[in-house]
């Protein structure tokens, strides 16, 4: 038992502390419990921005922004208490189906995107995003549908660190003025949101190695690109490149910006072949998985069938955590 919560299982742990999921005892309700390390609990000034923080995360109103029930503090630990998803986050998918096709990508892209984009419209940046803190799970039609998490607890653990140096994120994801020790922004956050769209679409992260060879990837190294020269992956590595663009003011100017320029490629993918000017063939959108590239149907039905992939590895996440609990009741 924890307070008004009982904990049926832990489901993740990281330098922030350990998760769990949880039922509150009163509204019956299925949450995952966030326990904050307790050092993080020790000072007051740590406990006032965690609870403005909590304030603000609780009046997002966002489909893409995992919702927020309730947080506080509980024998010396800081709590946050948010919607459970049990089918997993993008990085459980990724090694599961392994890279996505592009419409799925993008598709995902937009939906964090726009979570991101309420996030920064209330004041709260994120600071953070990575495929594991982008949990996915299928709507009522079965398509995959993403939620931001995480949104605040980074923004405690970064005050901490400013003072001490220290900057937090993950390297891969981290934009170059961030390695340099300037603070978090709105730019620093879509250049984010560019390098999760390459890490869809490859199973990777921009830059690999070393932490100081991941930095000054960062830096200096060229941005990365797709290969190929379909008008998909040409407009695809314009967004790439704006959106991991070394110098903030290059970047785009808001996560919504972002979303635009994706969905507009969306958009591009959606229209006649009539459209599309010679050589161009079209197909039939998201909901295919049409790559819309001019080698036509072999194309839109590899790409058809991942995102069966996709949606079929959804089923087997939610299936592996059934099996799990019902081992665990059954032992017990």
């Amino acid at each position: 038992m924890f307070g008004r919560y009982e904990v049926v299982r832990r489901i993740g742990r990281g330098g922030m502390g350990v998760v769990y999921a949880a039922v509150h005892r009163d509204l019956k309700r299925d949450v995952a419990l966030k326990l904050l390390s307790p050092d993080l609990a020790l000072a007051d000034h740590h406990r006032r921005r965690f609870s403005r923080e909590a304030e603000i995360l609780a009046r997002l109103e966002s489909t893409h922004i995992i919702t927020v029930y309730d947080a506080g503090a509980q024998d010396g630990w800081l709590y946050i208490a948010t919607q459970l998803v049990v089918e997993g986050d993008l990085s459980a998918l990724l090694e599961t189906v392994g890279p996505l096709s592009i419409p799925l990508a993008l598709e995902l892209i937009a939906q964090t995107a726009e979570g991101l984009a309420d996030a920064h419209d209330s004041g709260v940046l994120h600071r953070d995003i990575k495929p594991s803190n982008v949990l996915v799970r299928r709507d009522r039609h079965g398509r995959p549908h993403a939620l931001l998490c995480d949104l605040g607890i980074s923004t405690l653990l970064d005050a901490d660190h400013t003072k001490t140096g220290g900057v937090i994120g993950t390297y891969g994801y981290l934009a170059p003025e961030r390695h340099e020790g300037v603070e978090a922004s709105v730019a620093s956050d879509v250049y984010a949101l560019g390098c999760l769209l390459w890490a869809l679409l490859t199973g990777s992260p921009p830059y690999e190695g070393t932490d100081m060879e991941v930095a000054l990837g960062h830096l200096r190294a060229p941005i990365r690109q797709l290969e190929g020269d379909s008008s998909l992956v040409e407009q695809t590595n314009v967004v790439l490149a704006r959106s991991m663009a070394k110098r903030p003011e290059h970047r785009f100017q808001t996560a919504g910006e972002l979303r635009q320029a994706v969905l507009a490629i969306v958009e591009s993918m959606d229209r006649p072949a009539a459209d599309a000017g010679p050589g161009r063939g079209q197909g039939s959108g998201l909901g295919s998985g049409s790559t819309a590239t001019g080698h036509g149907a072999a194309r839109a039905r590899s790409a058809a069938l991942r995102e069966l992939v996709v949606v079929a590895g959804l089923g087997v996440l939610a299936l592996l955590v059934l099996v799990l609990v019902l081992g665990r009741l059954n032992g017990s």
